[in-house]
């Protein structure tokens, strides 16, 4: 048996307005879900 597990990330949002310097900091928001509508996103336990 084999399992294939791939991650996607899209940015639902970006704001560039605070930017300062040269900082590349960014923050990634991880949900898992059981399906592609946002109703199906699993409860955090």
């Amino acid at each position: 048996t084999t399992y294939r597990n791939l991650l996607y990330i899209y940015p639902q949002s970006l704001n560039f307005a605070n930017r300062q310097g040269s900082a590349r900091n960014i923050t990634v928001k991880v949900q898992f879900m059981y399906g592609e509508d946002p109703s199906n996103a699993m409860p955090v336990s």
